[in-house]
């Protein structure tokens, strides 16, 4: 069973959004040996990945664990692909909840 995590393809933010999840990242990858998959976090960044849930799923191996860092700021639609299509390959989705908006009144999809 491999581990993956889920990595923002971001490389600079002036926000707090962006350093939390590349430190997850970073921890994971060197101390319990995770490996990175560069993922959009942001609606604009969607047209740069046409197929990126299908080359996600492609690239892990059956039975793995993949980390989800939520919220990624995309639509629900493509985040909830992404799970079906990685427990159609027998994955297991854990999620890193860094924010709720529906809790702070931001959105009420919750």
């Amino acid at each position: 069973m491999e581990k993956y995590i889920l990595t923002p393809k971001l490389r600079n933010s002036y926000g707090g959004s962006i350093k939390p999840r590349r430190d997850i990242s970073d921890i994971l990858t060197s101390k319990l040996l995770f490996e990175k998959i560069n993922y959009p976090m942001y609606n604009s960044q969607l047209t740069e990945f046409p197929d990126i849930n299908n080359k996600v799923i492609d690239a892990v191996e059956p039975n793995s664990v993949i980390y989800f860092q939520y919220p990624l700021y995309i639509t629900s639609d493509f985040q909830i692909d992404l799970i079906r299509k990685a427990h159609m390959k027998q994955c297991a989705v854990i999620a890193i909840v860094h924010d709720i908006n529906g809790l702070r009144g931001l959105d009420n999809t919750l």
